[in-house]
């Protein structure tokens, strides 16, 4: 696990190539959400905050998009099928690996993400 800032950025950003790297099993989902759409919106956040993790602490709308997209798939989640859950719950741990860096930069080590 991680001990610092900068090796929980150096995490993300190998998460991440993993996650690049994978299949997206993303048609629409039952529920009216766009499974797309998270995924698309999930990945401009992610790339923003690996590109520059310092100006990412202010950036409020992209942490936004964050956490709506980490909701979202909690919202799928029982109707997904097993492929989708396997690309999404590792998408939903990066989300959830910038969400607890942000709390740490912003408010110290014990603050929640969500």
């Amino acid at each position: 696990m991680p001990v610092t800032a900068d090796e929980q950025v150096e995490e993300i950003a190998r998460m991440w190539r993993e996650q690049v790297r994978r299949p997206a099993p993303l048609p629409r989902d039952p529920y009216g959400f766009d499974v797309m759409e998270i995924d698309t919106y999930s990945a401009g956040c992610i790339d923003v905050f690996l590109k520059s993790p310092a100006r990412f602490v202010r950036d409020k709308k992209r942490l936004q998009v964050l956490r709506t997209c980490f909701e979202d798939i909690n919202q799928l989640w029982d109707g997904l099928a097993a492929d989708q859950k396997e690309y999404l719950g590792h998408l939903q741990q990066i989300v959830s690996e910038i969400l607890m860096w942000h709390a740490r930069k912003t408010h110290g080590k014990r603050a929640k993400a969500i």
